[in-house]
């Protein structure tokens, strides 16, 4: 406990009375030792307690030291990543009156070879700024960047003459 104490008060004196006042920067825990059954020096409990200001003499008991935690980061895979219907979605409500559906989409992907078809020995050949391959769902995964592409693309009426072969 000793060592955490100097931690802190090493690393709070680095910083500006500005940044100590402001509640922004502000987060609190207390670490209040809790005996169990038996006793020993190993044992350290933790209790979380809710501030109170309406209890000003209590609350000031475990003002003493503060503490800094390390947030826990968990990883999400393809976070970013838009399945084939909310890429139609996207695409369809930014086209001015022009048909896109699922069948287009496909049509998108072939003409702009930004995925293998489907079958393919390799399906991990995709253009990294549009689509990426999931091995665990054995499906793909494209970007925004994909979508805002088609958008600019197709409300090109030449370009979506070409690639959708004349459907309106």
């Amino acid at each position: 406990m000793q060592s955490v104490r100097k931690f802190v008060e090493k690393f709070r004196s680095t910083l500006s009375a500005d940044v100590l006042a402001d509640q922004n920067y502000s987060f609190k825990v207390f670490l209040i030792p809790k005996i169990g059954n038996t006793r020993s020096a190993d044992d350290v409990a933790v209790e979380f307690i809710k501030h109170d200001p309406t209890k000003p003499e209590e609350m000031s008991r475990y003002d003493r030291v503060v503490a800094l935690i390390k947030p826990r980061q968990v990883n999400i895979v393809n976070a970013n990543g838009l399945k084939p219907t909310t890429v139609v979605q996207r695409v369809a409500a930014q086209l001015a009156g022009k048909k896109f559906n699922s069948h287009s989409h496909v049509q998108c992907w072939l003409h702009f070879k930004v995925r293998p078809s489907t079958g393919s020995p390799d399906p991990g050949l995709c253009n990294p700024q549009f689509c990426s391959y999931d091995v665990l769902h054995k499906d793909y995964i494209y970007t925004q960047a994909w979508v805002d592409f088609l958008v600019a693309k197709l409300n090109d009426p030449a370009t979506y003459q070409v690639v959708m072969g004349g459907a309106q």
